[in-house]
């Protein structure tokens, strides 16, 4: 899996001579305890991952709409769906 930003991924769609016919967005939510223990590797620096994620709510210094509630922090990663039609020549 890679994260890229939507400039990188429009610009495929130029560079294929696509335009982008649609934009969806939505956010995929997560705990970011189990987000850390899930996906992060065991024996790595978790802790000090799941640090900085929790350090981030005050101003939401991550940008994934960081908050704290009795389950913990949760987070959401910002996702889109790009779409287009390619006309035949």
């Amino acid at each position: 899996m890679e994260f890229r930003t939507l400039g990188f991924l429009s610009g495929l769609f130029s560079d294929a001579g696509l335009g982008v016919h649609a934009a969806g967005r939505f956010q995929v939510p997560y705990l970011a305890h189990e987000l850390v223990a899930r996906y992060f590797p065991a024996g790595d620096d978790r802790v000090g991952l799941l640090k900085l994620i929790e350090g981030s709510v005050t101003g939401d210094l991550l940008g994934m709409n960081a908050r704290t509630t009795e389950r913990g922090v949760h987070i959401a990663f910002q996702a889109v769906v790009l779409s287009a039609i390619r006309r035949e020549a």
